[in-house]
């Protein structure tokens, strides 16, 4: 509030009822609005803390006077202006007579199912991240036959695929503060046919405060405070085959309670992680997985998109009230007697078929130069690590040398050895290609 005054306007006085009045509305706004925390050491916005810089006493100052403040004649019959400086906010935690209810609180947390302000496992104090759904529990909803008919539409009928699913969603809504241990994907060769409407709801469900979506590049940068606070990352049109340092990136993001995070606004800091990874694309093997992974389930569907008139009637179905309370109703009633959050998600073809093609690009080639021969018409049967990695940068693979463990792998894979060549002190590491066992096809019969 900040209350423009014209020059005939009568200004309330120092102390008189409409003064306190303007006192106690501005002071309310202040704690709508903000609170201090202590892990920023500064002033946050109380609904989204993360999202600017905490503000020191300056830049409090400026906002406080000129967005909640007003006009009024003192004491001395001057006119001045009443706002609420960064000194007057902390000087509650000495004085209680000065204490109007603005938070103080010692951190900031992401604690599904608990209220804004909470005390966490430490006993602290906490400006909880968390939102409850505004979604209700309808007594005689009818089932989300719209929504039932899209799963079966996107997981071609296979029911157990569908009820994994549906399993999963409601234990998003019912147990929000219990981890899954695992990632969706769902992949199809056909584009449009309602992948990240599926997003859509399942964020719709949680509530937008507690779910983003989520692109390539900000799985892969330095910063990762998009996963804090979050139950649900839709990753749309994921497609990272190949780069394992994402892979393995991703699984203590899937799997583990606690995460270490480095945010824009803030310190890097440690955080309990309950976030699930919904992801989409539309290719086959998006991502290289392991041998025995536990991390994922993954479906490929064969749908192919309907007429537009679907969309529209499942989109209006779902932007409604409500059509969110039906399905809201739904999965809050759902059995999860025989969902185990903890356990490996089912096993199936397309992860399969996932494992099968995933694997180091730079392992498969470095296997195939050696075989053939290429590696040894290039570089001689011995040659120093510089040596390799201008040849196979040379070659397209630049950025995968540069991970020398994974490089070491796959040349202990293809049977190269190391050795030491010179005297003294210009004795220099080599490596040593085996033998062939064959005659060398010539480079243009090398398929690479």
């Amino acid at each position: 509030m900040n209350v423009h005054v014209k020059e005939t306007t009568i200004l309330p006085l120092e102390d008189a009822p409409e003064f306190k009045k303007l006192v106690s509305q501005v002071r309310n706004e202040l704690v709508e609005k903000f609170a201090w925390s202590a892990q920023h050491d500064g002033i946050v916005y109380r609904q989204d803390p993360l999202k600017a810089p905490p503000m020191k006493d300056a830049t409090f100052n400026r906002i406080s006077r000129s967005a909640h403040s007003f006009l009024y004649i003192n004491k001395k019959g001057k006119k001045d202006r009443w706002y609420e400086s960064f000194e007057d906010v902390l000087s509650a935690l000495d004085d209680p007579d000065s204490d109007f209810g603005f938070v103080m609180a010692e951190a900031v947390e992401f604690l599904p199912g608990q209220s804004e302000l909470s005390k966490d496992g430490l006993g602290r104090l906490v400006l909880n991240l968390w939102r409850a759904p505004p979604w209700q529990i309808i007594a005689d909803a009818e089932p989300p036959q719209p929504l039932l008919i899209h799963l079966a539409y996107l997981f071609d009928g296979d029911q157990q695929a569908v009820d994994h699913i549906l399993d999963f969603m409601a234990h998003l809504l019912q147990r929000p503060e219990e981890r899954v241990n695992h990632a969706i994907l769902l992949t199809s060769e056909a584009k449009g046919i309602g992948k990240s409407t599926l997003g859509t709801i399942v964020r719709r469900l949680v509530g937008q405060r507690n779910s983003r979506v989520a692109q390539s590049k900000d799985l892969k940068s330095s910063f990762d405070g998009w996963l804090v606070g979050q139950l649900i990352i839709q990753v749309d049109e994921i497609y990272e085959y190949g780069n394992w340092d994402l892979a393995n990136k991703l699984k203590p993001i899937i799997t583990e309670p606690t995460v270490s995070v480095n945010i824009k606004y803030g310190p890097e800091m440690e955080v309990q992680n309950f976030a699930r990874l919904l992801m989409f694309s539309n290719h086959e093997a998006p991502i290289d997985l392991e041998e025995g992974d536990r991390r994922y389930f993954v479906f490929n569907s064969k749908a192919q998109p309907k007429d537009t008139l679907y969309y529209e009637e499942l989109n209006a179905y779902i932007d409604s009230k409500e059509g969110m309370n039906a399905i809201y109703t739904f999965l809050m009633k759902r059995d999860l007697s025989r969902f185990k959050p903890f356990a490996p998600p089912p096993l199936t073809e397309a992860k399969k078929a996932i494992i099968k093609a995933s694997g180091s690009p730079l392992k498969h080639y470095i296997a195939e130069v050696v075989a053939n021969g290429h590696l040894m018409r290039e570089l001689r049967r011995e040659f120093t690590l510089d040596e390799l990695v201008r040849q196979l940068t040379k070659e397209g693979y630049g950025q995968q040398v540069k991970n020398t463990k994974e490089l070491g792998m796959a040349l202990k894979a293809a049977g190269v050895t190391q050795g030491r060549r010179g005297s003294g002190e210009r004795r220099v590491r080599v490596y040593i290609l085996p033998e062939p066992v064959e005659p060398m096809a010539s480079i243009e019969d090398a398929e690479f």
